[in-house]
């Protein structure tokens, strides 16, 4: 039966070609666009959820409000990190990147050997405890940014400088200054996308020497913590208002003529916070400065909503058409019901022309998902692939 079902159903919708390429189309465009959407919204959602301790990972953050002006500010005091992993037995590890002071950034880069340099960006100052808090996993050598004027590099890097050649052991030259040599210990996998931090040059905190460590009011580093398995953030945060009477306090009475009770009564505030690392991407407004770029967890949404819409809108399509033409099949159904068809039969035949329909629409819509993904990556920079392979994409292609 089912199979006299699928083969009057191809009959019909061969016969009805103008009908069936209306539907199938309008259908299978509701499909791709919802596709693409849902790919970019995963990707979103995705960012820095790779690393094993993400959900343990917070950076930390200044809460202040001065004169009605809020700032959540992300840089934070040199000594902060090491101090913070000290007195709290609840954060096992805490590391710093720096983008603010000398050779961060961007440099002319040169191997020792060769004459002529290149403009490279992505340089950071990062603590060696940052390899432990984060997933990037190490190809060659080992981190070794306990010393001076050592550095770390991705494999694109590596590729690009050394070719084939191992580039353990090699020195960097940056903009044409002798003085400023780093030795490479190691070669790290290239900085996933989906990440808030986008660097190829980890440059060793060592370097900057220790001209920073007991200020408290010099706000240049940015400060990850990992909490210990069964640490509670919202109790941390409530020890932190005596870490700040302690350390803080004194450099900041000395600045400003005031202790922190004195400021709060006026209105201020000036709190430590800690934001959760899969949260940076998608909820940082109102956080300054940021790494790179961040997206916005409203858009998201709102691209969400508009994806469903459009599904929405093209089934609504799809039954209009299939009820509008519903009129000319009376006479079939009324010489099938004369012939002894049940209403079984009827419903089953109707329904066998709509599974084949959405079928082939599923099949154009992943075809025109594929053709225009693209350039969408083009128009978001991004690097969207359709997961044909996937279980989950495959569960979820049969269920639509």
């Amino acid at each position: 039966m089912f199979k006299n079902h699928i083969k009057v159903a191809f009959r019909q919708l061969f016969k009805q070609r103008l009908y069936t390429f209306i539907n199938v189309m309008g259908l299978a465009v509701g499909i791709a666009c919802c596709l693409i959407i849902s790919l970019h919204l995963k990707d979103e959602w995705s960012y820095d959820s790779f690393h094993e301790k993400s959900e343990r990972i917070y950076r930390v953050a200044f809460d202040i409000n001065f004169n009605n002006q809020e700032v959540m500010g992300t840089n934070t005091p040199a000594p902060l990190a090491a101090t913070l992993a000290t007195d709290f037995p609840e954060i096992e590890k805490a590391a710093r990147l720096n983008t603010n002071f000398l050779n961060a950034g961007t440099n002319y880069v040169r191997r020792a050997e060769v004459k002529n340099s290149s403009f490279e960006e992505k340089f950071v100052y990062a603590d060696p405890e940052f390899f432990e808090l984060f997933d990037l996993p190490i190809q060659q050598g080992e981190v070794g940014l306990d010393e001076p004027f050592k550095i770390v590099i991705t494999e694109r890097i590596a590729e690009k400088l050394f070719a084939q050649s191992s580039p353990i052991g090699e020195v960097l030259v940056l903009n044409d200054n002798p003085e400023t040599t780093y030795e490479i210990t190691g070669v790290i996998d290239n900085i996933p996308e989906n990440s808030h931090f986008q660097f190829d040059y980890f440059m060793s905190m060592e370097t900057l020497g220790d001209e920073m460590e007991g200020n408290w009011l010099g706000n240049a580093y940015y400060t990850y913590a990992l909490l210990a398995p069964k640490a509670k953030p919202e109790v941390l945060k409530q020890k932190f208002f005596a870490f700040r009477e302690k350390y803080i306090g004194p450099q900041f009475k000395q600045q400003l003529n005031m202790d922190f009770e004195t400021f709060a009564k006026s209105g201020s505030r000036y709190d430590i916070s800690l934001q959760p690392l899969t949260d940076i991407h998608l909820k940082s407004q109102g956080f300054a400065p940021q790494l790179q770029q961040n997206g916005d967890i409203r858009y998201v949404w709102m691209f969400a909503v508009i994806a469903l819409f459009i599904l929405f809108i093209a089934m609504i399509n799809f039954v209009n058409l299939s009820t509008a033409r519903s009129s000319n099949r009376a006479k079939e159904v009324g010489v099938r019901k004369v012939i002894g068809s049940m209403r079984q039969q009827l419903i089953g035949q109707f329904l066998s022309e709509s599974l084949v329909m959405s079928f082939f629409a599923l099949l154009v819509g992943l075809l025109l998902a594929a053709i225009c993904l693209p350039y969408f990556n083009d128009f978001t920079n991004k690097s969207l692939k359709m997961p044909f392979f996937s279980p989950v994409f495959l569960a979820s292609a049969v269920g639509v």
